[in-house]
């Protein structure tokens, strides 16, 4: 079920006039656990190994360049 208004309040209020409506009727209603919503950045998580040069060398890159900024940033 669903319902549209100019604003969220208005949809809402359609909404629960909808349900409402439905329930004089004798529907029922129901919760539904759904579970925890999958996380779509989960099937990279791993994908680079700590030991990979390529990602030792980005480590580095990073860990220079946040020398440099802090450098920069404590000058008056």
């Amino acid at each position: 079920m669903s319902a549209r208004g100019a604003t969220r309040q208005e949809a809402l209020t359609k909404l629960r006039q909808k349900i409402l409506a439905r329930l004089k009727k004798g529907t029922e209603v129901v919760g539904l656990e759904l579970g925890p919503a999958a996380n779509p950045w989960q099937e990279f998580a791993g994908i680079y190994s700590a030991s990979d040069p390529v990602i030792q060398d980005w480590r580095d890159a990073m860990a220079a360049y946040r020398r440099k900024i802090d450098e920069h940033s404590e000058r008056p």
